[in-house]
């Protein structure tokens, strides 16, 4: 995870007695951390819509918000390893609306190198995240426009969400 996780960082930091070690995936401090803390239900769903803000905003923050700037979806390619990068912002919106990433682990590779899996269908996607509880929320008020270009439907039950 890149040191410029501040968003995520900040979140984790309102708990002095927790040691947040950004090396390891968010998610999964989190759930160390709701453990660590005892966390009634009530409180742990209170603290995740929380910590999916630090989650946006840190995407937001790293990515950008306007998708009429061919910068941040390059940069968003780049970060995908996407080659070649599409040379315009039509490119790029059609090439991700057929891309399918878990965005929670977008944020956690960022700077570190690693390659964010991708997968070939919305289904195996929504598998994945609904096996590792890495989840956006349906609608965020922070959700920037290259953010909504990756959302995905994963839950169709009436408590739905995205990724």
């Amino acid at each position: 995870m890149s040191s410029s996780q501040h968003f995520i960082r900040g979140y984790f930091n309102r708990f002095p007695d927790f040691h947040y070690d950004q090396s390891k995936e968010t998610m999964g401090q989190f759930r160390r951390l709701a453990s660590q803390e005892d966390w009634s239900p009530k409180k742990r769903r209170k603290e995740k819509r929380a910590l999916q803000t630090a989650l946006v905003l840190q995407f937001n923050d790293t990515y950008g918000e306007n998708e009429a700037e061919i910068a941040n979806w390059q940069g968003l390619c780049r970060a995908m390893r996407i080659d070649p990068i599409p040379e315009t912002v039509a490119e790029c919106k059609k090439l991700f609306r057929r891309t399918h990433v878990n965005i929670v682990d977008l944020v956690d590779t960022r700077g570190t190198g690693r390659r964010v899996p991708t997968y070939p269908t919305v289904d195996l996607l929504a598998d994945y995240t609904k096996e590792t509880g890495k989840f956006f929320p349906r609608e965020h008020a922070k959700a920037g426009g290259l953010l909504k270009y990756l959302l995905r439907e994963i839950l169709a039950s009436g408590t739905g969400g995205r990724h």
